[in-house]
């Protein structure tokens, strides 16, 4: 899934500045998604600043974001 959406990824960035969360996102949807970050790093006591950014420029789907918590807390 990361392969096939790294040409998103890419297009983002200009002037080598990145955006931190895609384009076009409404406002209160953004939100939400900043919400449901919050609660996956309180759920999992911890924070994965990458993926959370990969969730905010939708490569991520938030399933596959708790997924990724879920895998960090077991390796813990």
């Amino acid at each position: 899934m990361i392969r096939s959406n790294r040409h998103k990824l890419d297009n983002l960035i200009v002037n080598n500045h990145a955006t931190s969360y895609a384009p076009g996102i409404p406002y209160y949807d953004l939100k939400e998604m900043e919400e449901s970050i919050s609660r996956a790093q309180h759920l999992w006591d911890r924070k994965l600043p990458m993926y959370d950014t990969m969730y905010l420029l939708h490569i991520l789907t938030y399933g596959e974001l708790q997924k990724k918590y879920k895998e960090a807390y077991k390796t813990r």
